[in-house]
């Protein structure tokens, strides 16, 4: 069976746990590739990074930018951009409000 988001890409944030968690396992289980972002312990994310890869075949990486820094967001959307080739000029937010702070804010996904 084809999967749905087969050669996309997608930047979570928030997707060491919970909702950002679930958000970057679904994509990956339907083919997109994932740049992982969020706090916790280092042998966890790794972890996580690597059973979404040997699990999904998908390029996953992980980096820990602060959404409250422009330049961590930066570096962190540079990279999702040389190891993915593109992201979306617009994307698909995955967040019930856009009156959330940004650092709560979840998922672009790249048409790709």
């Amino acid at each position: 069976m084809a999967k749905q988001l087969a050669g996309k890409c997608a930047v979570v944030t928030g997707s060491t746990s919970g909702i950002g968690r679930a958000i970057a396992e679904c994509f990956a289980r339907e083919g997109a590739s994932v740049m992982l972002n969020g706090f916790g312990e280092a042998k966890e994310i790794e972890a996580l990074r690597s059973g979404l890869e040997k699990q999904h075949g998908v390029k996953a990486l992980y980096h820990g930018a602060d959404m409250s820094k422009p330049a961590e967001i930066a570096a962190m959307i540079s990279g999702a951009l040389k190891a993915f080739g593109k992201l979306p000029t617009s994307g698909t937010r995955l967040s019930p409000s856009t009156s959330r702070p940004p650092s709560t804010r979840r998922a672009h996904l790249s048409p790709r």
